[in-house]
């Protein structure tokens, strides 16, 4: 990742002229702008998720002030422009020859410019003169790639992309980090299927005798498998909600009605290394006689950190 990783790395919007705004902020954490070598930058700050740069230009990063080696980086230039030459001629008009005064003049009391030839022949009026000046002016340059214009300069940001779920609770933390310990209140929701009614005793009794009236009831027919990969793509982590409901809980679907979306809660997952991760529900076949002997129900998948 960019900058180093960071539990939600800050993202960065342009806002302003030497203002750029923290835009998943979080008030528990302070922030700092840094050098790309990890040094405080003078003249900067950071209140309340705004970094104001001031004058300073140049290549930085904001980061947490605890960890100056890594963060966000961006650059921030000012417009420049290229001088080039131009040509500027003007022309300024002549004065009227003694032959375009007066009532007794060849052409009556007239003054014209051009000294163009009138009545027999004869000039009614002095040529103007014309003076040319090369000017210095200035072209704005192209805007450098990677850049965007705003606010009257040129700004680079480079956010760091949020792998994983793109989902931050209330505590602001990022999902299925790899970094650190999940504490008990951290975790991710996902919409789960709702209850089903469904079968909950055997078509068999311990006998061996037909169950001809099996008991049913409002159950989660399914069990989420929760699998995760390391980079090289082998699995280090497989949990299921049938074998470990500690890290499975249902909230806020009641299972009967729908106004609530029902959804699981993934609760403190330890020992998560960088990789990705794979959540699939399966359901017992709805054909016993069939092949297959499980149902996907859904599936979904993502990166860690």
């Amino acid at each position: 990742m960019l900058g180093g990783f960071l539990r939600n790395p800050p993202l960065l919007e342009h806002t302003g002229s030497g203002q750029f705004t923290i835009t998943n902020y979080d008030a528990r954490k302070e922030y700092a702008v840094f050098t790309p070598t990890g040094t405080l930058q003078a003249g900067t700050s950071v209140v309340d998720g705004v970094v104001n740069m001031g004058s300073v230009r140049g290549d930085y990063k904001v980061s947490y002030a605890s960890q100056p080696n890594k963060g966000t980086p961006f650059s921030r230039l000012a417009i420049t422009y290229t001088p080039y030459q131009v040509e500027v001629c003007t022309t300024t008009g002549g004065s009227c020859s003694g032959m375009c005064s007066g009532s007794g003049s060849p052409c009556g009391n007239c003054c014209c410019w051009g000294c163009g030839p009138v009545v027999s022949g004869g000039l009614c009026c002095c040529p103007g003169n014309t003076t040319c000046n090369w000017e210095t002016r200035q072209r704005k340059d192209s805007v450098p790639a990677g850049y965007t214009e705003r606010y009257g300069e040129w700004v680079k940001i480079t956010n760091p992309v949020v792998r994983g779920v793109q989902l931050v609770d209330e505590e602001g933390v990022v999902p299925f980090s790899s970094i650190g310990t999940w504490e008990d209140n951290y975790y991710v929701s996902f919409e789960t299927p709702e209850k089903t009614y469904a079968q909950v005793e055997p078509n068999i009794n311990e006998d061996g005798t037909p169950n001809e009236d099996p008991a049913k009831d409002w159950v989660f027919d399914y069990t989420i498998l929760l699998t995760f990969f390391d980079e090289a793509g082998d699995i280090y982590l497989s949990l299921n909600s049938t074998d470990e409901p500690e890290h499975f809980v249902f909230a806020k679907g009641d299972g009967i009605t729908t106004f609530f979306p029902q959804e699981v809660e993934i609760r403190n997952i330890q020992g998560l290394q960088k990789g990705s991760w794979e959540a699939v529900w399966v359901a017992p076949a709805e054909d016993p006689h069939t092949a297959e002997d499980v149902n996907v129900v859904k599936e979904l998948s993502g990166s860690v950190g």
